[in-house]
């Protein structure tokens, strides 16, 4: 089963609606600006309503 990124068909609306965690200074990751990248099932008969976030 092929997942690919949201933005591949919807480019536009992708980015006007990706959301982003900001993380501040103190924590185990890196600070900064994190966008959540949704990935969907590319089979064009698939009904599997899958996604990776």
């Amino acid at each position: 089963m092929p997942m690919i990124p949201f933005y591949t068909r919807f480019h536009d609306l992708a980015f006007q609606e990706m959301r982003v965690a900001r993380i501040p200074d103190g924590f185990d990751i890196p600070q900064g600006e994190y966008g959540f990248l949704e990935l969907y099932c590319d089979e064009l008969d698939c009904d599997c309503r899958r996604v990776v976030i």
